[in-house]
């Protein structure tokens, strides 16, 4: 494969991680705005299977920014996978 078919590749699995990344991201909040009214407990589970979801879709995001060796952008989705990653799962 040539460099820019590889790079379609990961542009198109990042797009399809975006969307699954949205996805989850309003199933998160939509499941909070349940816990508040109801307080069901099995929408923490979802709560956190939909973290998961958006850690995940940052973490596929991020692929192209390592295969261009981009430093700056790799280290703003490390630090932001961290922080995302304690306030959801603290």
């Amino acid at each position: 494969m040539t460099k820019d078919n590889e790079q379609e590749r990961y542009k198109t699995l990042a797009s399809i991680a975006n969307t699954a990344g949205i996805v989850a991201l309003v199933l998160t909040l939509g499941s909070l705005v349940l816990a508040i009214i109801f307080d069901w407990q099995f929408l923490d589970y979802i709560v956190k299977f939909s973290g998961v979801l958006i850690v995940l879709s940052l973490i596929i995001d991020s692929v192209p920014h390592i295969e261009e060796k981009n430093i700056k952008k790799i280290i703003y989705n490390i630090l932001f996978i961290i922080v995302l990653v304690y306030i959801i799962f603290r």
